[in-house]
Formats: C-alpha cells, sequence, structure tokens
C-alpha cells in the first residue's frame, strides 16, 4: 500500500510538472544538452518533494520516464516525457477506481473525500482534464467491472463526442452496474439511451438495481413507450416497496395517461406513503380519468395528509366536474382542507365557484380567506371586484395586499381609484407597495396614468416611489424620482397626452383628495 501511495504522488506530480517544462522556450542551438537539462531539473524537483523513505524501486521508475529517446529534439524528448507520465498518471489513477460503485457513492455521501485513495484518484483525473480521456475510454474494457461501473460515471461529466460513443457501445455490458453508470451518464449527457439493456434488471434479484432501472428508464421514456410504462407499471407490484415509490414516481414523470389505471390500483395501499405518491404522480400525469377516483378516496380516507393530497392533485387536474364537490367542500371545511378547496377552485377556473368563494370570504380562518382571495384573482370574474376593493382597506396588510393582486388579475378599471387610494398606508412596508403598483400596472386602461401622477403628492415616500415606478414601467418615461420637479414634469407630460388618454384635465383632480 505504501509503495501505491508514492507512486499516486509521483504521477501526479509528473502528470501536472511536466506540462510546465514542455512549455518552456527551447535555446536554439542548445543541442542535446537541453534534452536532458529540463527533465533532470524537473527529476530533481520532483524526488526532493517526497522523504528519503521512498521505496528505491519508484525512484528508478522516475528516472527511466524521465530518460529521453535518443535521436530526439529537445521538444520532441519533452513532448514524449511529457505523455509517458500523463499516461502513468492516469493509468495509475484509473486503478484506484476498483471499489464497488456502492461503496464510492458512499463515500462521497459521507464527505471522506481525502481519506480514500479511490477519490484522491477521481479528483486527480478530474484534474488531467481532457488528457484523461482516452485512458479512461480505454478502461471501459478494463476487467474489472468496479473500474468500468466507476468510469462510466465519471466520463458523464464530458462533453466529448468520442466519449458519448464509446459509452453507448458500453450499455451492453454484461455487468449490471456498469449498464446503469453507462445509462445514468448518458442521461446527464442528454444522449440518446437504448432502453433494452436496462429493461433487462427490471428482473434482477437486487432490489436497488430494479430500482435504480426504474429511475433510468422514467428518465429516458417517453408518453408514447407504451412498453416501458406497461414494464415501469409492473414493478408497482415489486415485492420491494421502495421500488414501488420509484415506479410511481417515474410513471409520474413520464405523464402518460396510459399509466394512470395501473397506479390507481394503489390508492388503498396499506403504506402511507405508497398511497401519498400515487395520490401525488396521478395529479403530475393530469389525466381527468382520475377525477371520480380521487373524490371517492377523499370521503373514503380521514386522514389529513392523504386529503391534502387529493386536493392537490385535483388543483393540477383541473377537471371542471370537481366543482361542485369542492364547493361543499369549502363551505363545510376549515384549516388545510379548505385551502385546498380553495386552490382547486382558482386552478379550474370555473365562473360557478365565485359566489361560495365570496361568501367564504366571511370565514373566520385566515389561511381559507386568503386562499380564496388568490382563487378570485385566478378566476378573473368582475363580480369580485366590489368585496375585493372592500379589502384594500382591512386592517391587515396581508389582506389588503392580496386582495391587490386579485384586483390586479381581474382586470376591472372599477379597482383603479381604490387602488391609488391604498398606496396611503404610512405603517405598510415596501414590498405592500409593490403589490399595489404591481396590479396598477397589470389593468390595461389609460385612467391609471393620470391616478399615479396624481399619487406623486402623497405621504408616504414608498407610495411616491412606487408611483413613480409604475408610471415609469407604463409609459416608458424616466423623469428622475430623486428631482423635485418630478410632479410637475409628469403633470406637463399628462397634459401632453391627454387627449390620447380620454382624461379631462380641469374636470378630474387627485383621487386620494377627494
Amino acid at each position: 500500500m505504501m509503495i501505491r501511495s508514492w507512486a499516486l504522488h509521483a504521477a501526479l506530480v509528473m502528470a501536472f510538472a511536466l506540462p510546465v517544462v514542455a512549455q518552456r522556450e527551447v535555446i536554439p542551438g542548445s543541442g542535446s544538452a537541453a534534452v536532458h537539462e529540463e527533465p533532470q531539473k524537473t527529476l530533481e524537483q520532483v524526488l526532493a518533494s517526497m522523504p528519503e523513505s521512498m521505496p528505491p524501486a519508484a525512484r528508478q521508475a522516475m528516472k527511466g520516464l524521465f530518460t529521453p529517446t535518443r535521436g530526439t529534439s529537445s521538444t520532441e524528448g519533452i513532448a514524449e516525457l511529457q505523455g509517458k507520465a500523463q499516461a502513468a498518471a492516469a493509468e495509475f489513477l484509473i486503478e484506484q477506481l476498483d471499489i464497488a460503485p456502492s461503496a464510492f457513492a458512499h463515500a462521497h455521501m459521507m464527505h471522506v473525500l481525502p481519506d480514500i485513495p479511490p477519490i484522491r484518484a477521481e479528483h486527480g483525473l478530474r484534474a488531467m482534464g481532457d488528457a484523461a480521456e482516452p485512458y479512461l475510454i480505454t478502461a471501459l474494457q478494463h476487467d474489472s467491472a468496479n473500474i468500468r461501473a466507476n468510469v462510466a460515471r465519471f466520463l458523464g461529466r464530458s462533453e466529448n463526442p468520442e466519449v458519448i460513443e464509446a459509452l453507448t457501445k458500453s450499455i451492453d455490458d454484461p455487468s449490471p452496474f456498469v449498464v446503469l453508470a453507462t445509462a445514468s451518464s448518458l442521461v446527464r449527457m442528454k444522449a440518446q439511451v437504448s432502453p433494452k439493456p436496462i429493461r433487462k434488471l427490471l428482473e434482477h434479484e437486487q432490489a436497488s438495481i430494479r430500482g435504480n432501472a426504474v429511475d433510468l428508464l422514467g428518465a429516458i421514456a417517453e408518453r408514447r413507450d407504451s412498453e416501458i410504462i406497461d414494464a415501469i407499471s409492473a414493478r408497482m407490484k415489486d415485492t420491494e416497496l421502495r421500488v414501488r415509490y420509484q415506479a410511481a414516481y417515474a410513471l409520474g414523470k413520464i405523464g402518460s395517461p396510459r399509466a394512470v389505471q395501473d397506479l390507481l390500483a394503489h390508492i388503498h395501499a396499506d403504506d402511507e406513503k405508497l398511497r401519498l405518491s400515487v395520490i401525488e404522480n396521478i395529479g403530475k400525469i393530469g389525466d381527468v380519468a382520475a377525477t371520480a377516483p380521487l373524490l371517492r378516496q377523499y370521503e373514503r380516507t380521514e386522514d389529513r395528509t392523504e386529503r391534502w393530497a387529493i386536493l392537490h392533485a385535483l388543483q393540477k387536474l383541473r377537471d371542471p366536474r370537481a366543482v361542485p364537490r369542492l364547493i361543499e367542500m369549502l363551505s363545510a371545511e376549515n384549516g388545510n382542507a379548505g385551502v385546498g378547496a380553495a386552490r382547486a377552485l382558482g386552478a379550474i377556473g370555473s365562473r360557478a365557484a365565485v359566489p361560495a368563494l365570496i361568501e367564504a370570504l366571511e370565514g373566520e380562518d385566515v389561511s381559507v380567506v386568503l386562499s380564496c382571495v388568490e382563487a378570485l384573482g385566478q378566476i378573473g370574474d368582475p363580480r369580485a371586484t366590489d368585496v375585493l376593493v372592500g379589502l384594500l382597506e382591512h386592517d391587515q396588510l396581508r389582506f389588503a395586499a392580496t386582495a391587490a393582486e386579485a384586483l390586479g388579475a381581474i382586470n376591472d378599471p372599477k379597482a383603479v381609484r381604490p387602488l391609488v387610494k391604498a398606496l396611503y398606508r404610512p405603517e405598510a412596508a415596501y414590498d405592500y407597495y409593490q403589490k399595489i403598483a404591481e396590479a396598477l400596472t397589470a389593468i390595461k386602461d389609460p385612467s391609471v396614468v393620470p391616478a399615479l401622477v396624481n399619487g406623486l403628492r402623497q405621504e408616504p415616500n414608498y407610495a411616491r416611489l412606487t408611483a413613480y415606478r409604475a408610471l415609469n414601467r407604463l409609459t416608458g418615461e424616466n423623469f428622475s424620482d430623486h428631482d423635485p420637479r418630478t410632479f410637475d414634469r409628469w403633470k406637463q407630460w399628462l397634459k401632453d397626452h391627454a387627449e390620447l388618454l380620454g382624461y379631462d384635465m380641469k374636470a378630474n383632480e387627485s383621487p386620494a383628495a377627494k
């Protein structure tokens, strides 16, 4: 072990010291002396950096590498030495990768980077950069499956087409660990991956290999790959629970409606985590065929976490057929269930839910009320304008700010004056004013500009700054907000553009003054 550590030190020093030697200028006419002089200096530096206890065999091997071939020019000699050093370093470092991939991954996870040779070797290969790639490609044919697997994983950082070609050939390796490492690297490199060798691993005796194969197939499959989807769906009945988790996640990632029924078959599973995973991934797929089964499961279960997951899935499905039942939940539930029902109604966007959402604003649960306000903004029905305008004067600023966002989404000109008036809340922080400004700029109505111009004279300072920035976004004009003449300049701008905006300068005055 001691000899290997000296060799590692020597190989690394040679790999990274010799390129510097090669870059030095060769003095014309220096003859063969220059061939030996620079390598000799480098050799002395390398040997001096090592303790006297370095094995004699290692010292002798180093001297051999630094002896140039007869008859070569100085440049050729240095280049040859550099190549020998790189080869020695790369080949030695690759041999240190002979460790089970799982142990390698565990070492990384435990952050024992300086403690074991394989990880030190990996850092050395990374430092060599492109120079190590030819040796790594060759190592894909190494006798050790551990080395082949770790080299395949390491090469996944490359963008070299030759590396992609070599990895593509290695996908048929007899070792399952090499197949998984190779496929993982090709996925990371966004290269084409043949699913056939990976599918074979779905029946492997080791659960970890089956699970990793499921993960990789989920990453490379497309919605139309029915055979792969069916193969992953079959793993929903795997003897290992973790493989079933991975299969549910992979099916959700692929997003094919073909998998919905297979997932629904496990919605009553004994394991709670598996039920939650099934529900979550049904939501990711977004097939409305799952709406009725999800609603039935909501009625069947008393588990609050599971009910929340179902409401979140319904939010993603956006099926209008769920609206009547969601309205019932909204009026009957508080807490997470009420919030989930309101969010689902907002995502669906059905105007039929507006009266129920408005009525729910009278509730006592703050989170439910705020979710209903957000839902009304998502639906965008002007019937909600008046009640939301009323919330702009709420004692709690978060209600006013959320109502402002919803009014901006509804885009009703009736909200312009109340929104400008809402700027004048001396106790508010900047983010409150920012939400008011965003709401005003979202309303596509000419009356917004004059209202903001009149707001430039108001207190507090945040209100003026917010009005100025909103005007800048709406008009493209950039009068300095620090200039005391800013209001007069905007007033003149408004006068010049009054006809275009349909604004009567004489008939109107500051909405805040009224």
